[in-house]
């Protein structure tokens, strides 16, 4: 009898190591499958909250980055910027990607983020004023601008009515072309839509129209080819005495062109990947930029390789 138990007891305790192993294994199976590169420069999670007029661009640029450092997954979020603003301050985004210089409610904002935050220029694009074909002006002026966006200019001259047209939702373009156009002004004047799409809807239709859109998402929205026949852009003179000038990307760059302005990259100081993706932005991503429609903020280098004789 004291054999059996003996065995017995053999057996229970070889069925629990057994069990034991199975488990260790199995676990560390899972934790390898599922395991996430520590957070560094160069690898972890990202998330990006970025405007909806840089979506496309970031969204090609992020995998570029990837490819160099396969450890590093950038996820790219869309969402003006007040969404993508409140997402950054609960940190459900460690960086976002933005038109023009934060407000001073924004900047008093980010002051009270623990262990602080860095703001890089990484870029450039331009408030792009376009209008419908038939409109009988061929360049516009800063002043004038302002007059028409402020409700102060109603004809683009006798019998020859203007109907300016914004996004509703792009806040940021809104704040890039008063603070060029018309600083001393609280707000701009314009009948509203939805979308970058709906505002080439209109002013490719309506006789008059004029809108505003970012560069990069009037380029956007351009490559459909349905409103190039029936919509052009304006040049704009600084001043009205000088000569008008087209938002081209040189343009764009050397800020000729008086509607530019910088895009900003945000993130935490405490994010390395954050901060590894941003100097990325800021140095080898310039040629990416230069392959798109918008400007970097520094010239990329060009290195010439000179053969010896």
């Amino acid at each position: 009898m004291s054999d059996w138990r003996g065995r017995a007891l053999v057996i229970i305790l070889f069925l629990a190591t057994v069990s034991v192993v199975f488990v260790l294994l199995f676990v560390r199976d899972n934790n390898e499958e599922s395991d996430v590169p520590a957070l560094s420069a160069v690898s972890g999670r990202l998330v990006v909250g970025v405007e909806p007029s840089l979506s496309v661009l970031a969204k090609r640029i992020a995998p570029v980055f990837g490819s160099y450092y396969p450890k590093a997954d950038i996820e790219v979020q869309t969402g003006f910027f007040e969404a993508v603003f409140n997402r950054f301050l609960g940190n459900e985004n460690g960086a976002m990607l933005f038109s023009g210089m934060p407000g001073d409610a924004e900047r008093n904002v980010l002051d009270g983020i623990d262990k602080g935050y860095r703001l890089e220029p990484v870029a450039k694009s331009a408030v792009v004023c376009v209008v419908n074909s038939r409109v009988s002006r061929k360049s516009i002026s800063l002043p004038e601008l302002a007059d028409i966006f402020t409700a102060r200019k109603h004809q683009w001259r006798e019998g020859e009515e203007i109907a300016a047209f914004l996004n509703k939702n792009d806040i940021s373009l809104h704040r890039q072309f008063q603070a060029a156009a018309c600083p001393e002004k609280d707000g701009l004047a314009a009948q509203l839509v939805d979308s970058d799409d709906e505002l080439l809807e209109v002013v490719s239709v309506q006789k008059g129209a004029i809108v505003l859109l970012s560069l990069s998402g009037y380029a956007e929205v351009m490559k459909s080819g349905r409103y190039g026949s029936s919509t052009r852009i304006l040049p704009v003179s600084p001043t009205g005495n000088d000569e008008p000038v087209m938002p081209s990307q040189y343009n764009v760059f050397t800020e000729k062109y008086p509607l530019a302005y910088i895009i900003y990259y945000l993130y935490r100081k405490d994010n390395p990947l954050a901060a590894g993706f941003g100097a990325w932005l800021g140095d080898q991503a310039r040629e990416l930029f230069v392959r798109s429609s918008i400007a970097p903020f520094r010239e990329p280098e060009r290195v010439i390789m000179l053969k010896s004789e």
